[in-house]
């Protein structure tokens, strides 16, 4: 009837190869393999109903921070990636002299520092 001509036609309900070559066994009944990663993803999402922003944000005082003018010479070079982030933001000093006004005005992508040759001593800013 329709099910079967249905079914004729969705041959990615069927899982196995012996599925697929006609075997009696109900395609929908075999449950679908999940990968580590889906699962890990899936339990992250039901763990979000129960958590609020500050149990996983930082703090901006501790956050590993480079201001615009920073020189990519070895010496800084070396510090950004012993920190080991993979985006570091950058900031503009405050015209205060307080810790609490940090303008952010990018994002250095710590794999772009490969291609740095460090005795040009080209500042962040220039940085794409």
């Amino acid at each position: 009837g329709l099910e079967a001509h249905w079914l004729e036609h969705h041959e990615t309900f069927r899982s196995s190869p012996s599925e697929k070559a006609g075997s009696s066994r109900h395609p929908l009944v075999r449950a679908p393999s999940w990968h580590h990663d889906e699962v890990t993803l899936v339990e992250g999402a039901l763990q979000m109903k129960s958590k609020r922003a500050i149990d996983c944000y930082t703090s901006m005082r501790d956050v590993f921070t480079i201001p615009h003018d920073t020189v990519l010479n070895e010496a800084n070079v070396v510090q950004i990636y012993s920190r080991g982030y993979s985006r570091v933001p950058v900031y503009v000093p405050s015209a205060k002299d307080n810790d609490n006004n940090l303008a952010i005005c990018g994002i250095l992508i710590t794999k772009q520092l490969i291609v740095v040759n460090t005795s040009d001593r080209r500042v962040v800013s220039t940085m794409p």
